[in-house]
């Protein structure tokens, strides 16, 4: 499994076990063609090594740990998103410590052009 201090812009088959720290937005939206309801939410989660903005249209708990299959990673407006819809309730209770002072989703990256 990946750790959050290696995840980069574009990564895909991402496989991952994360904490849940908080929720950061939660919203609801209709589909365009089938009018269905989507919810959608932000979590910040993280691991021993840093954490990150997770998107996903699942409702998680916080301070459970989750082990995170088929994710991928994409930047929005130049910060680091982590996203998924396969999630499974770790059979971890709990993880030693959370490292929310790496933050991957708050370091604006920059692409370069060659």
């Amino acid at each position: 499994m990946l750790t959050i201090a290696h995840l980069n812009p574009d990564q895909f088959r991402i496989d991952i076990r994360v904490q849940v720290v908080e929720l950061i937005v939660s919203l609801e939206t209709k589909h365009e063609q089938s009018g269905n309801i989507i919810h959608i939410y932000e979590y910040l989660v993280g691991d021993e090594t840093g954490c990150i903005v997770m998107n996903t249209k699942s409702e998680l708990e916080i301070d459970s740990v989750y082990d995170i299959k088929h994710a991928y990673t994409q930047t929005v407006e130049g910060y680091l998103r982590l996203y998924t819809t396969d999630i499974e309730l770790s059979s971890t209770k709990q993880m030693d410590s959370i490292n929310t002072q790496n933050n991957r989703s708050a370091i604006l990256l920059a692409r370069k052009l060659y």
